[in-house]
């Protein structure tokens, strides 16, 4: 009964356009990424938590052996780091990152219009070479943002000078 509710006041928020929390829209557009070589690490940090039904549903959607992103030629052309954390709106703070992802999680931490990616989930950042590509909350923003800039700079990787 909380899952359907929590679904039905997420849908009633994306319809009624709410911003605030850039549930559909990117919270940080690509701007920071240096030119990419073709040996440019390209990185998906995925940001979940146990109880999110959100999570859930993008996971198998999306990760599941065979299906969404996971079988797309672009899963082998990235690294992929997967963060959950126990509650959904708990605040992750930049300790719980990996030591590599700690600066970019400082970085959003600093930052009052990107720190809600450290507590709603599911929430994505891309990074190029440990660069803030993009990043975005909420499962419609990975097919509506996330990764179409995603795919967009493994193809410029890809016709990259060296």
């Amino acid at each position: 009964m909380i899952r359907l509710i929590s679904r039905l006041l997420f849908a009633t928020l994306v319809a009624a356009g709410v911003q605030a929390l850039s549930l559909t829209a990117p919270v940080h557009a690509q701007s920071t990424v240096p030119p990419l070589k073709r040996d440019s690490v390209i990185e998906v940090v995925y940001v979940s938590a146990l109880k999110c039904g959100f999570c859930r549903d993008w996971e198998l959607s999306n990760l599941s052996y065979g299906r969404g992103f996971r079988a797309t030629p672009d899963w082998h052309e990235v690294s992929f780091t997967r963060l959950r954390k126990g509650t959904a709106g708990a605040m992750l703070s930049p300790s719980f990152f990996p030591e590599r992802l700690r600066p970019v999680a400082e970085q959003i931490a600093r930052d009052a219009s990107k720190r809600a990616l450290l507590s709603a989930t599911p929430s994505f950042i891309v990074l190029v070479d440990g660069h803030l590509a993009v990043a975005a909350l909420g499962g419609p923003a990975w097919d509506e943002h996330v990764y179409p800039t995603l795919h967009r700079l493994i193809e410029q990787r890809a016709t990259a000078a060296q």
